[in-house]
């Protein structure tokens, strides 16, 4: 066999075999590898190693490192001061990844506090999920980092309709009067949401995202299901890799 039939011959069984490949991939949940905790009792952010393409990987990773800095108490080290966090996946495809961190800390002062941070990606590029894109037009104003941030900083959304199914739905697990009328007239202290899906119940959680601590238990986070999210005219194919992900179950279980 000549040099050149060979290499044609080679050529001819990758293509064949090609499609299999990039289907097997697409037939598994990214892989995060864990990273060493930022101090004791402090996960750090998982980063990615499969599941998306080069530029997608070190995009991610990029942001996830940066979102890092910064965070939990100014001084670590003064008396009476904690920090913990824990993160898990609450989506690892297909399409998109999703993160959220929980944070407990006390940096003095009379009351601890608690804070959660949601990075959702598109697998496909890398960059933070764009919410505007799986709304009907006009169903969301305004979706973005906090003013000055960029892509390690969660996206706040801004939306009058999604605001009020939000407060209705916080009102009536509630159950607080005080709560009702901050959630009913928030002028002062913000109407931003932070969202992010969720494939263990198939839904989409949604959370305030500029309580101050006075108010922040009256803006916990709340789930909204898959029949409700079809309703609202969300992309089909975002519900569609929702379910699949819920199906397959890819999703730290033990994020709930």
């Amino acid at each position: 066999m000549s040099s050149q039939l060979g290499r044609m011959l080679a050529i001819a069984i990758l293509l064949a075999i090609a499609p299999g490949c990039a289907a097997a991939r697409a037939d598994e949940p990214v892989r995060l590898k864990q990273a060493p905790p930022l101090a004791k009792g402090v996960a750090a952010f998982p980063h990615l190693v499969a599941g998306a393409s080069r530029s997608a990987v070190a995009r991610i990773n990029r942001a996830l490192t940066a979102a890092e800095q910064g965070v939990g108490c100014v001084d670590q080290s003064a008396p009476n001061t904690d920090w913990s966090r824990s993160i898990f996946a609450t989506m690892r495809g297909p399409r998109y990844l999703s993160l959220l961190a929980h944070d407990d800390f006390y940096c003095g002062g009379p009351y601890p506090d608690t804070d959660q941070i949601a990075l959702v990606f598109n697998l496909r590029t890398g960059a933070p999920i764009n919410w505007k894109r799986f709304f009907p037009a006009g169903f969301i104003d305004a979706a973005g980092p906090s003013p000055g941030g960029g892509e390690s900083q969660p996206i706040t959304v801004s939306s009058s309709a999604l605001w009020k199914l939000y407060a209705r739905m916080a009102t009536a697990d509630l159950k607080n009067k005080d709560c009702a009328e901050v959630l009913a007239d928030p002028s002062g202290v913000g109407t931003g949401l932070m969202l992010w899906p969720d494939a263990n119940t198939d839904g989409l959680s949604i959370q305030q995202a500029d309580f101050p601590h006075v108010v922040k238990a009256c803006g916990p986070a709340e789930t909204i299901h898959r029949h409700d999210l079809a309703k609202l005219g969300i992309s089909p194919a975002f519900l569609a890799a929702l379910d699949e992900a819920h199906r397959r179950r890819w999703y730290d279980k033990s994020a709930k």
